[in-house]
């Protein structure tokens, strides 16, 4: 097997997809070399008590050396899905469609474009299908003949360009127009993104709370 196989192995034995999430790594630390062999140690005693068949049990080609690089691997991932989750939720609980739209669109501009219902009382503001002009009243009027269920009170608007139909709602990414999770991964890996939330929106407690960190000890990770 290659390295990166048995480090698959590895991470496949001391894990259980069914039962573990991102939430039981909160408090997790890596581990070093002695504690590895430890581990190693026990994960084979225990292989053998339990009669386990080889392709479930760790790989003979795994070292202590191999064990601690995959165990720290897996605890560094799942603290940064523990981030995504949270960051996500709080994206959601937001509804940050300000944001997505100046930082997440540019970068993906055939992601949905969501708009304040307002901007719709001055032009249409979104690129219509066909060759009519979205300022022509008959498009208009058909397009509202359509779309039965856009409410001008509602907070914002998107025209789905598939089916020539306008919608709105209060809750975009809570009813899933808009990708939260897709947003927060975005925002993790973007420096300009991510300063802006630590910066300008989130306070201590949720800096706190989404990074189980302090904006500081965030910042030296990212440098």
């Amino acid at each position: 097997m290659t390295k990166a196989e048995i480090i698959s192995r590895i991470i496949d034995r001391i894990t259980d997809p069914w039962t573990e999430s991102p939430e039981d790594y909160q408090y997790a630390e890596p581990i070093d070399l002695d504690v590895a062999k430890d581990v190693l140690k026990q994960y084979r005693d225990d292989d053998d008590d339990c009669e386990l068949d080889p392709e479930d049990r760790m790989p003979e080609e795994a070292t202590p050396e191999l064990l601690m690089e995959a165990f720290n691997c897996n605890v560094r991932y799942q603290k940064f899905e523990l981030r995504v989750k949270r960051l996500a939720e709080y994206i959601k609980d937001n509804e940050m469609v300000c944001e997505y739209d100046n930082y997440y669109r540019p970068e993906y501009p055939d992601s949905p474009e969501v708009l304040p219902v307002d901007f719709i009382w001055e032009s249409f503001p979104f690129k219509p299908i066909g060759s009519m002009s979205p300022d022509n009243p008959l498009f208009l009027i058909e397009l509202g003949r359509r779309s039965k269920d856009f409410d001008s009170n509602k907070e914002f608007a998107w025209y789905d360009r598939e089916n020539n139909l306008l919608h709105s709602t209060d809750t975009p990414f809570a009813d899933g127009v808009l990708d939260a999770e897709a947003f927060a991964r975005f925002v993790l890996c973007d420096a300009d993104a991510l300063g802006y939330f630590l910066d300008c929106i989130m306070d201590d407690g949720d800096i706190l709370h989404i990074f189980g960190c302090t904006k500081e000890e965030l910042l030296k990770e990212e440098v």
